[in-house]
């Protein structure tokens, strides 16, 4: 795994330069350590905020029925490259800070990680949606976008699912929340 950063765009670039022996990669899936993901043997991020996170390359290797995955990690140090936002606060002149959103907070909904993760039998995926929602539905993706499981939520509020084992081959998934056409930001799990 390599790593490399430009600091005019404050972006990370993320290159998997690892292989598989005897077996062709069928899917590239990065975690970014700060909640969010991405695919593919070279991508790109940019952090909201400086700290330590644990940037994790997962490999998928796929032959007519032999299968497999494998997992490298690596902590980087990102230094806080962007400007802060301020408030000012004209009837007393104080200058407060702007608090980026809480990384498992996007458009007002909240999406937990499943646990456990990974699974074999169940995993629980916990969330909140805002009590404004009309329509909210869980989505499972494979690797290449393609929804494999959809689940209707039918209130607001704090609540969770259950996703069971026998629903889905072996491999690894993303998980969304879509309320009103709103998508929250994704999250991986993996199956045994």
């Amino acid at each position: 795994m390599r790593i490399t950063f430009d600091p005019e765009k404050c972006e990370y670039t993320f290159t998997a330069d690892v292989f598989f022996a005897g077996l062709p990669i069928t899917g590239f899936y990065w975690d970014y350590g700060d909640g969010t993901t991405g695919t593919g043997p070279v991508t790109t991020h940019q952090y909201a905020t400086g700290g330590s996170y644990v940037v994790c390359l997962y490999l998928f290797a796929q032959k007519d029925e032999d299968c497999c995955w494998r997992k490298f990690c690596k902590e980087i140090r990102v230094e806080d490259c962007r400007p802060r936002k301020m408030l000012i606060d004209n009837t007393q002149g104080s200058i407060t800070p702007v608090k980026p959103n809480d990384g498992g907070i996007k458009n007002g909904i909240v999406l937990d990680q499943n646990s456990p993760n990974p699974f074999a039998e169940s995993t629980v995926i916990s969330f909140e949606i805002p009590a404004t929602a009309k329509t909210a539905q869980l989505r499972i993706t494979n690797l290449n976008g393609i929804v494999v499981k959809t689940m209707d939520i039918q209130s607001t509020g704090k609540g969770q699912v259950t996703v069971y084992g026998n629903d889905l081959n072996k491999g690894m998934y993303m998980y969304n929340i879509v309320v009103d056409g709103k998508v929250s930001q994704s999250k991986r799990m993996v199956k045994n």
